[in-house]
């Protein structure tokens, strides 16, 4: 399972003493950290577990609260972009328009800069204050009247 692999990455990384381990290790974990992220998408849509209260409760300890989100937060806005695909009101369209990292062909330099950034760690954090201000502008948005449906 993907809790293993990171679980193994970092014992790994913190006995071996080696640098190459150690980054090695943060590939591995990084790749199992997506998968338990593509997870939670799917929790969001209610498909892990047929009770609500069991697919939101798992969801959130053992796939969103470990990156600093909640299932619930997501699926708002998560919803909010099935619903609303690339118009303005669609969260994911708003938070990429206008923004050069997100137009389209790159320069080859452009491309390693940006892999030179996620290399760095930098992405992760740009990451973690994204899914912050995602989930609190999903909340707002979302009001009194949040999508409850669920879509594919």
């Amino acid at each position: 399972t993907s809790w293993s692999v990171i679980i193994g990455a970092v014992a790994l990384s913190v006995t071996a003493e080696r640098w190459w381990v150690t980054v090695v290790c943060l590939f591995c974990i990084g790749s199992q950290q997506h998968a338990l992220l593509i997870l939670l998408h799917d929790a969001s849509h209610f498909r892990l577990f047929r009770r609500r209260a069991l697919n939101d409760t798992f969801s959130n300890i053992f796939l969103g609260l470990p990156h600093f989100v909640t299932t619930e937060g997501y699926r708002l806005s998560h919803l909010l972009h099935h619903q609303y695909v690339n118009t303005e009101k669609d969260p994911d369209s708003v938070r990429k328009m206008g923004r050069s990292d997100w137009t389209f062909p790159k320069s080859r330099i452009a491309v390693y800069g940006i892999l030179l950034k996620d290399l760095l760690g930098w992405g992760a954090f740009e990451m973690f204050g994204k899914l912050r201000r995602f989930a609190r502008q999903a909340r707002t948005r979302a009001g009194s009247h949040g999508p409850e449906q669920t879509y594919a």
